[in-house]
């Protein structure tokens, strides 16, 4: 998790981009109502996982946790 807060000019779409994350997501996982009125000094909260797994042919939920604990 990260926090960011919100500084001039800074835009949904620019600092999801610098977080590698999407604007949508950004916007839901901070409740976000007008996405186009940030705030200076608002401060978000980025959310993102430690660790991704593609899924490939022949995984299962059951071999992917045995195989990240």
């Amino acid at each position: 998790m990260n926090i960011h807060v919100v500084q001039p000019a800074e835009t949904i779409e620019r600092i999801a981009d610098s977080y590698g994350i999407s604007p949508n997501r950004l916007v839901l996982e901070n409740g976000i109502e007008a996405p186009g009125t940030l705030i200076t000094g608002e401060v978000l909260v980025i959310l993102k996982p430690d660790q991704t797994y593609i899924v490939k042919e022949g995984d299962s939920l059951q071999s992917i946790a045995n195989a990240y604990g």
